[in-house]
């Protein structure tokens, strides 16, 4: 478990630009997926290549929990899209991850983002968060498996730049400062007992 707040890209896909009867004068909803459950992405890492993936239920506490969580434009803080506590973002759980719907503020930024969405020149997010419960375990060809069960939520974001490309599936790799790479790296191998690795992790940190 780390108390870094980390990001991950997932792809914006199907997003929605639902408007509601008889409210031609405000903007349409943003619906889509922050999240997917169950599905394994590879990470790229200074040390080598590992599996995670976000379990069914990581984000039922957080949710139950009325975690004031914000919908942010590329995490910006100066961006605000939405806000739970507001009302104006909602977050659940469903059979296929992290179900988002946003209510944009009829502003110049709303505006924007909608019509950046509208034209399908923004269709990824990424979500904010730290780790509260994780599994860890080892993998043939990979330094470890991650799997994600738990997590404090921060925020969700539309975002323009994904750090990688998409993968067919529609999926986004983790985005992490180096730091942060190398600091989850090091805990998951230290959990396995890797003891080489401990010392190629201190060496990098080192030497960025």
């Amino acid at each position: 478990m780390s108390n870094k707040r980390e990001r991950l890209q997932y792809g914006f896909y199907n997003v929605e630009l639902r408007q509601a009867e008889n409210e031609t004068d405000s903007l349409p909803t943003l619906t889509g997926h922050a999240a997917v459950f169950n599905t394994e992405v590879e990470i790229q890492s200074f040390m080598g290549t590992f599996l995670e993936e976000i379990a069914p239920g990581a984000f039922t506490r957080a949710i139950n929990e009325k975690q004031d969580v914000r919908a942010l434009f590329n995490h910006d803080p100066n961006k605000v899209l939405g806000r739970t506590s507001s009302g104006t973002l909602s977050l659940r759980e469903d059979d296929k991850g992290l179900y988002v719907e946003i209510q944009p503020p009829n502003t110049a930024l709303g505006n924007e983002v909608v019509e950046l969405i509208r034209r399908g020149d923004v269709s990824q997010m990424s979500f904010g968060f730290v780790v509260t419960k994780e599994k860890v375990e080892k993998r043939e060809g990979y330094l470890f498996k991650r799997t994600i069960l738990d997590v404090d939520l921060f925020d969700v974001s539309p975002v323009t730049f994904p750090a990688f490309d998409t993968t067919d599936i529609g999926i986004e790799q983790s985005f992490r400062s180096a730091d942060n790479i190398l600091d989850s790296v090091q805990k998951q191998l230290d959990k396995l007992y890797v003891p080489n690795y401990k010392r190629k992790a201190k060496l990098l940190s080192w030497s960025l």
